[in-house]
């Protein structure tokens, strides 16, 4: 059963969103869309929408003078702020009733002409409130006039106030996001590629810029866009894509991109693992012969590795990887004593058969391979990558420190150069490799066991006609090199070190394996 989530920010939630919105703005919900329970009171908001928002435009009212638009400003932060606190106290089971009547009061008393740009930001969000518990709440895609009535108050001018710019850019983005539509972003992007060039020129609005078109060119597999942007956002200042003197995370965007997909991979692409691996990108995966984009998720029916190929510099690591691939070998029946190695089928939790996908790009939780969280705590890696109708290609790149050692004299030795590049350290990096390639579709009738089959019908056979022709064989090579490297902590933040694919001729120790992997996915036709 998959998990829903929601992006509303609350007191409980504050911190971790504080460090999201710094680089993604919002958190993207990746349930499966359903028919279920839909309310009346929802179709009702939703059908009376455009039309009762087109009658309040059109009402002949006078002007408003500041305090009214003041008590309208605290009315609706206050309305918020109750919603928020209701919802949480129901642990996002009800929709709160204040959310339907401050719906009604935006969309039959609120007159859009007479509201200044912050009451339209705070409209909007109140809407888009209402779409992500919709969402969370009835399994399905928020309503698309829900949202085209949340993007309608977005749509104002935003003059010379430079701070006004930035919330407008990251609010559209936002509402894209939790849109789960393709085609808003492909609106976002062409309407950040349209903005007046002497407003976007703007140090602070220039820079929030960047990171939308580079996110936007990410998810539409816009290859060139994504290169060029990713450049110029390497050259960013995380301060300068605050807003209204919000205090910034301190890291940069491409590392919070990293650390939000591995921390929660079900909500937030790796943007950054497409930046460096782009170059690969751009020939093989062409725009144009892309299949419909989406925001959905696969599940995996079945996973299964086979260990061809290992390595290591160190002699008893590179023993032991011998020897496991010398086990394991059965005899192939033909007779003249060749052996064939069985493939190991890798067991799959509940929680850990998902890969999530955000428009052209995929991304799996790798739940066979694991690095350290904490002192204590394993988690799993997490590989992002494109895909089309016949391939796709995930990959991870993860460096840790390592504990130091160094001696006194060592330290003497290095004092000069520290003083410049900071302290030389030894580091741990991993890069993984996942490349799958589309065979036959999938029958669970081939499948000897039946134990997937089983764990999805629930036992009574319901859902077996939906589920009898809903994956795909996929098969392919996974690959993990791992090895330590001494480099200076001023290294840790440069990028071109990120990228560089050749590090393993520098390392003092390397390991790589080759596994070839058989998966079954619920990928579309």
């Amino acid at each position: 059963m998959a998990h829903k989530y929601n992006s509303i920010i609350t007191a409980k939630n504050v911190g971790l969103v504080t460090i999201i919105a710094a680089a993604t703005a919002t958190i993207i919900i990746l349930n499966q869309p359903t028919n279920k329970l839909k309310s009346k009171r929802k179709r009702k908001v939703a059908g009376n929408a455009a039309a009762g928002h087109s009658a309040a435009v059109d009402a002949a009212s006078s002007p408003l003078d500041i305090s009214q638009l003041a008590i309208i400003q605290h009315d609706l932060e206050r309305r918020r702020q109750e919603i928020l606190n209701e919802f949480e106290r129901s642990h996002h089971k009800k929709i709160p009733d204040e959310m339907h009547r401050a719906m009604d009061y935006i969309v039959n008393e609120l007159v859009l002409s007479q509201c200044p740009p912050q009451i339209r930001l705070l409209a909007s969000q109140l809407i888009q409130d209402y779409a992500i518990m919709q969402h969370n709440i009835e399994a399905c895609d928020p309503d698309p006039q829900i949202i085209a009535l949340a993007k309608h108050w977005l749509e104002f001018d935003c003059g010379d106030n430079t701070a006004l710019q930035i919330e407008q850019i990251n609010h559209r983005y936002a509402l894209a996001l939790r849109s789960r539509s393709i085609k808003e972003f492909k609106h976002l992007f062409a309407w950040l590629q349209a903005m007046d060039a002497s407003h976007r020129e703007r140090d602070t609005i220039r820079q929030n810029w960047i990171l939308r078109n580079f996110q936007c060119a990410c998810l539409l597999g816009k290859w060139t866009q994504v290169r060029s942007f990713g450049e110029e956002l390497e050259r960013v200042e995380p301060e300068s894509l605050a807003a209204n003197g919000q205090q910034q995370a301190p890291l940069h965007p491409l590392h919070l991109f990293e650390y939000i997909a591995l921390k929660l991979p079900n909500q937030s692409a790796n943007f950054t693992q497409v930046y460096y691996n782009v170059e690969r990108y751009a020939p093989r995966f062409d725009p144009m012969l892309c299949p419909p984009l989406r925001f959905t998720e696969w599940h995996i029916k079945h996973c299964a590795t086979l260990l061809t190929f290992g390595f290591s510099t160190t002699p008893q690591t590179n023993h032991d990887l011998q020897q496991q691939l010398a086990v394991g070998k059965d005899d192939d029946g033909d007779g003249d004593g060749n052996k064939q190695r069985k493939y190991t089928k890798v067991p799959t939790s509940s929680g850990s058969r998902m890969m999530f996908v955000y428009g052209c790009l995929v991304q799996f939780p790798c739940f066979w391979v694991q690095i350290p969280a904490s002192n204590t705590k394993m988690q799993p890696v997490v590989l992002t990558g494109p895909w089309n109708d016949t391939e796709m290609e995930l990959t991870a790149s993860y460096i840790r420190r390592m504990p130091q050692q160094n001696s006194d004299e060592k330290e003497r030795e290095n004092g000069e150069k520290e003083k410049k590049k900071g302290k030389l350290i030894k580091v741990v990096r991993s890069d993984l490799r996942l490349r799958l390639d589309r065979k036959l579709p999938f029958n669970p009738n081939e499948d000897s066991d039946g134990d997937d089959l089983k764990e999805e019908s629930n036992g009574n056979g319901k859902n077996m006609k939906k589920t009898r022709h809903s994956g795909w064989h996929w098969k392919g090579d996974f690959e993990h090199e791992e090895g330590v490297l001494q480099c200076y902590e001023h290294d840790l933040n440069n990028f071109q070190f990120r990228k560089n694919s050749e590090w393993e001729s520098s390392a003092l120790k390397f390991t790589c394996r080759t596994w070839k992997i058989h998966m079954v996915i619920t990928t579309p036709d």
